[in-house]
């Protein structure tokens, strides 16, 4: 999916020390909660993150549901597991007509779709916290 936003963010991209960038869930979960309560409070639409999981990836926290506009769908991918933690991934492409394959199970085990959120920041407001 491809999204655009805008708005007054919190950027948390030079703050890698912060306590809501711990890939602990214990410490980070939490930590995350409680800035996302303060930007709420303090009229943010969102905060904008390192990935901890995709190094290098960017992230952003959308705090209110209807500041995400303009959804259109990207790329699409099917993982399919065979009873291991382990999965196989494809893209899938378009099909005659523009459409996309239905996703469900195939005969090696589960599959499911995902969909690739892409969003764009339009606004140019981002204070750094």
């Amino acid at each position: 999916m491809i999204s655009s936003m805008s708005g007054m963010f919190v950027g948390l991209r030079q703050s890698t020390e912060h306590a809501c960038l711990d890939p602990d869930p214990a410490v980070g979960y939490l930590a995350g909660n409680l800035i996302a309560a303060q930007a709420k409070a303090a009229d943010f639409n969102g905060i904008i993150y390192p990935s901890v999981r995709h190094s290098g990836g960017t992230c952003i926290a959308a705090l209110r549901p209807n500041l995400v506009q303009s959804v259109v769908q990207g790329g699409m991918n099917r993982l399919t597991w065979s009873g291991r933690p382990q999965f196989n991934a494809e893209q899938i492409e378009h099909g005659a007509g523009g459409r996309r394959p239905a996703c469900g199970m195939v005969s090696s085990g589960q599959s499911m779709c995902l969909l690739p959120l892409v969003l764009l920041v339009c606004g140019r407001h981002v204070v750094e916290w």
